[in-house]
């Protein structure tokens, strides 16, 4: 009888373990279809709460980071659209903004090849001020704030009115993906 118990035992342990796997793999992926996620594992799932946006510095010559709280969710294009948004809304303090005031996010998503879309209206080009350094501000300022916050986000692309754009202003080549540049942040 103690042998038949333990048996039954260890066979139902067995199928505990994988009911529970295949439940776990089951519920670690987001189906693009609700929301627009990717399928994450869950390492991979967006840490949510504080982030740190990156702005440009009193003398427009680098870019600092700023701590902001981002309300929590599981869904990492909402997760980046709100770094964006809050990116835009502006820093606290001394630090500078790298927008517009009119600037408008139109789209944002996230390839397969882990490479985020960012989609500015075209006022964004309107009300932009001019100057490589700004330029560069405003690239990474976004970059780093995407990359280094989102672990899904590997490099950035940019779009302005849903069309790819040789520049922001004459300076910065936007033909290619960004990566992060650690060499700005002061």
């Amino acid at each position: 009888m103690r042998f038949a118990g333990r048996l039954c035992l260890t066979a139902t342990i067995g199928v505990l373990h994988w009911v529970v796997a295949a439940a776990l793999a089951e519920g670690l992926s987001a189906s693009p279809e609700m929301g627009g996620s990717q399928n994450l594992s869950r390492r991979e799932r967006v840490p949510m709460g504080v982030v740190q946006l990156y702005f440009a510095n009193p003398g427009n010559t680098g870019l600092m980071a700023q701590e902001r709280s981002i309300k929590p969710t599981n869904d990492t294009v909402a997760f980046g659209r709100q770094i964006l948004e809050a990116l835009m809304a502006g820093p606290d303090g001394e630090l500078l903004s790298v927008f517009p005031k009119e600037t408008r996010l139109r789209a944002f998503f996230i390839a397969p090849d882990r490479t985020a879309y960012v989609d500015l209206d075209a006022s964004f080009l309107e009300h932009y001020p001019h100057g490589a350094m700004s330029e560069l501000l405003t690239v990474y300022a976004m970059v780093n704030s995407l990359t280094l916050n989102v672990p899904q986000i590997e490099s950035v692309r940019f779009l302005i009115g849903g069309n790819e754009q040789a520049t922001f202003a004459g300076h910065v080549s936007l033909t290619d993906a960004f990566k992060a540049n650690m060499l700005l942040i002061k």
